[in-house]
């Protein structure tokens, strides 16, 4: 009986994987059209206009790729590579820390799971998934030096080595996932984690100030093809036209998180880290909140370096892809450091927590940016839509 229900298991999350994977490439390498986030787009398209600028690095990659071209093809196989990694990374990290295969399932189709993502176009596309896949493999490789089958060094440099692009692709989630590369190496290194630390902030603080101009802007915008500017809508919405102002005009111009507070948007936040909280409960604690506040304070209580995750909330506006991004990386680390103490899958499900989980997951969609441009009817006719054209393709067939 426990093995016919393992298989169920099983096969229950290949199937949500096919989907995922279907519902991705539909959206990205099946697709001769954009499919996902116009300014998310425009983010990607920077390059290096004649200088150095922030966020430049990986339009400038594809620019010498595929040379005077459009970037279309070239960013939906991005997106699409880059996310079927960490859907396979995350599977294999399961497996290898032994976690019942109920809980991925129910992280898959959770609210901030991807098969959401997917569905309803919020999140897979952004370049935090570089961040996740860095992170990801450096638990997968931390884990592998614990068991004496990777040396010391080959961490380090793959540190070192690949933070360097995954920062010029983005440098504002250096403050996201830098503490928590330091609390794992500090108790393996003598100097390393502290060198490592100060390494990412010297690169976040050069990416900062390697700020473009309205010039470069432009430039870059004029150098594109007719067929990726046909996306967007146009020069002064793209984020190409961000890298001419500096963080006054961000902050006078409530291009910040300051304002979400002035709003009382923060609230509305607050029950989607309950949410989160409710997932990690389930999965670490018996789907206990409480036992599981108790452990994460004891997990962080005097980690003051950790303030760097804060000053995000307060100079970036869109806080779901930002909340999204630390459930992830800290899903993973908790993963890592409960030396495979993980909660009963049978056990969490006949909890309180459970439930409530399941409920949220039914009626809640979590913004990309936030509130302020959320509409769940529209969501609801996107998503309605959507299955009308799948059923359509498959009557095709």
């Amino acid at each position: 009986m426990k093995n016919k229900k393992l298989r169920l298991s099983v096969v229950l999350n290949l199937a949500i994987y096919l989907v995922s994977i279907s519902l991705l490439a539909r959206n990205t390498i099946l697709s001769n059209t954009l499919k996902w986030n116009t300014y998310s787009y425009s983010e990607y398209l920077i390059s290096y206009p004649d200088k150095f600028i922030r966020r430049g690095f990986w339009g400038e990659v594809l620019e010498i790729i595929y040379r005077n071209e459009p970037l279309l093809q070239g960013l939906n196989l991005t997106v699409f590579l880059v996310n079927a990694l960490f859907l396979l990374s995350i599977y294999l990290l399961f497996k290898k820390f032994k976690i019942e295969i109920n809980f991925l399932t129910l992280l898959l189709l959770s609210s901030m799971g991807f098969v959401q993502f997917y569905f309803y176009g919020n999140f897979y596309f952004r370049k935090d998934m570089f961040y996740l896949n860095y992170f990801i493999f450096f638990i997968i490789l931390i884990y592998l030096e614990d068991q004496n089958k990777v040396n010391s060094k080959i961490v380090n440099i793959y540190l070192i080595l690949f933070i360097i692009p995954v920062a010029l692709i983005h440098e504002g989630y250096l403050l996201v996932v830098t503490p928590f590369v330091y609390k794992v190496l500090k108790n393996k290194r003598d100097k390393f984690h502290k060198l490592y630390f100060i390494f990412c902030m010297l690169l976040f603080i050069f990416q900062i100030l390697a700020q473009g101009n309205f010039e470069d802007a432009l430039k870059i915008w004029t150098n594109l093809s007719e067929l990726d500017k046909s996306f967007l809508d146009g020069f002064s919405s793209s984020a190409i036209s961000f890298i001419g102002y500096d963080f006054r005009y961000f902050i006078y111009n409530n291009y910040n998180g300051i304002i979400l507070f002035d709003r009382g948007d923060v609230f509305k936040w607050l029950f989607i880290v309950f949410y989160y909280m409710s997932f990690y409960s389930l999965l670490f604690s018996k789907g206990s909140l409480f036992n599981f506040k108790t452990y994460l304070i004891s997990k962080f209580k005097g980690e003051y370096y950790f303030l760097t995750v804060s000053f995000l909330f307060f100079f970036i506006f869109d806080w779901g892809r930002l909340l999204n991004t630390i459930f992830y990386i800290l899903l993973l680390y908790l993963i890592y450091d409960s030396n495979q103490n993980f909660s009963s899958f049978s056990e969490s499900r006949n909890t309180l927590t459970f439930k409530f989980f399941v409920f949220m997951t039914l009626f809640t969609i979590i913004p990309d940016r936030g509130w302020q441009d959320f509409s769940y009817s529209k969501k609801f006719v996107d998503s309605i839509e959507e299955i009308r054209t799948i059923l359509l393709i498959f009557n095709n067939f």
